[in-house]
């Protein structure tokens, strides 16, 4: 009985967590916890949900218990490693994520956040082998090899990464990190001509994708097209109002407006 009805929370939950309603999900998932106290997996649920209404600090507290209840639960880990890894706690995503990889050596979601968490510490090397251990056992995750592509452009294998993401396009045309990544490359390279035409061609996607309007913007001037440049990096200000993007814009535009004076 008692399973019955935590089951039963635990379902409603999950029907209003799909239909946005947050408050009403957070309630079930609750009882659910209340209903079957020795069961972990609620709490992660409530973890799922407290992060979507950034409340970071409840849904480590609620992961926590879950690995409490279930120390060797591998989900409540995973998660924890991906919160700490969020909010810039590398080492401590590094190693909650080692320990899942321990108890799951092939299992392709703890062998990819572990990657991208040693990405993120500079550490690409290890990254790539991470994820390349993800993808073995998980072939058709588009982001694994996305993010294996990125690696590998941070490694500077700029021929197997454009590769790869040429391959990720043909199967998936609407991965727009992976035209973004090109882009990056064609920029790198200085072919500015197809670094424009991979930014556009995520906005024919993502039409308010402030990254790639930015990025658009800056190869648009160093192809000397300032006047387009400037319209672009504008919707980017108007976009990314608070973030790195829309300043970097608005410290080019003031730059070029003070070379037209």
């Amino acid at each position: 009985m008692t399973y019955a009805r935590a089951y039963g929370a635990e379902t409603l939950a999950g029907h209003y967590r799909a239909k946005a309603d947050l408050s009403t999900s957070m309630f079930w998932f609750e009882r659910a916890s209340e209903f079957d106290p020795g069961a972990g997996r609620y709490h992660v649920g409530r973890a799922y949900v407290l992060s979507q209404l950034n409340r970071c600090g409840d849904a480590e507290r609620a992961l926590l218990t879950a690995l409490r209840i279930t120390p060797t639960r591998l989900e409540p880990m995973i998660n924890l490693g991906n919160l700490y890894r969020r909010q810039g706690r590398l080492g401590e995503s590094r190693k909650i994520l080692e320990r899942a990889v321990e108890l799951s050596p092939q299992g392709a979601v703890a062998r990819h956040a572990l990657g991208v968490t040693l990405y993120q510490l500079g550490q690409h090397s290890a990254a790539a082998q991470h994820i390349r251990t993800a993808i073995d056992a998980s072939p058709a995750t588009t982001n694994y090899w996305v993010d294996l592509g990125t690696t590998l452009m941070a490694l500077g294998q700029l021929a197997e990464a454009e590769a790869l993401f040429r391959m990720v396009l043909e199967e998936s045309p609407g991965t727009v990190s992976a035209r973004m990544n090109l882009g990056t490359i064609a920029f790198s390279r200085g072919d500015y001509g197809a670094s424009t035409a991979a930014f556009r061609s995520v906005l024919v996607y993502e039409p308010d994708h402030h990254g790639a309007l930015f990025n658009l913007g800056v190869a648009l001037s160093q192809m000397g097209d300032l006047e387009g440049a400037q319209e672009v990096l504008a919707r980017v200000v108007e976009l990314d109002t608070c973030g790195e993007d829309g300043q970097e814009a608005k410290q080019m535009l003031e730059r070029f407006a003070g070379k037209n004076q």
